[in-house]
């Protein structure tokens, strides 16, 4: 009896764990995630909201169904590489963050990582050009291909 075996269906199991990014905005948050392999980052979805606290939920909630261990956070830094303002209030959302999830999520200790995100709007928006989406459309795209960028960026560092 001769037995034929896929070589990748050993390497990809459904419970692989995942390395999640995001680009938090103050009313959408671009959301990419690691390929079953967790090699390459693949843009997720762009999560609409109100609230911190409605944030937060959604990104739990894709935490626990996605099996989610590490969160990399675009860290918007000035052109010259300081932090400036509206780094420090993701610096301070990230923190919070972590104290929700771990909170909400207490079997699991999920790694938050923040990223230098310089340039990535401008790399999506190259990306988005061209495509017959409309502006709307074209904001939500952009979030979200920017947070596989970020995430490319990071896995890229780690290899």
């Amino acid at each position: 009896m001769l037995l034929v075996y896929d070589a990748f269906q050993f390497m990809i199991k459904p419970n692989n764990p995942k390395i999640m990014s995001l680009d938090i905005g103050a009313a959408r948050t671009g959301v990419a995630i690691t390929d079953a392999l967790g090699i390459t980052a693949q843009p997720l979805m762009t999560v609409e909201h109100k609230t911190l606290k409605e944030l937060f939920v959604h990104i739990k909630n894709l935490v626990l169904q996605k099996g989610v261990v590490q969160i990399v956070i675009g860290l918007p830094k000035e052109l010259n590489g300081k932090v400036g303002e509206h780094a420090k209030k993701i610096m301070q959302l990230s923190k919070r963050l972590k104290v929700f999830l771990k909170n909400e999520i207490n079997d699991q200790k999920i790694e938050l990582i923040l990223w230098d995100e310089r340039f990535t709007t401008n790399q999506a928006e190259k990306i988005v050009i061209g495509t017959r989406l409309k502006n709307k459309d074209k904001s939500a795209v952009l979030d979200k291909i920017s947070a596989a960028i970020i995430l490319d960026s990071y896995l890229n560092s780690i290899k």
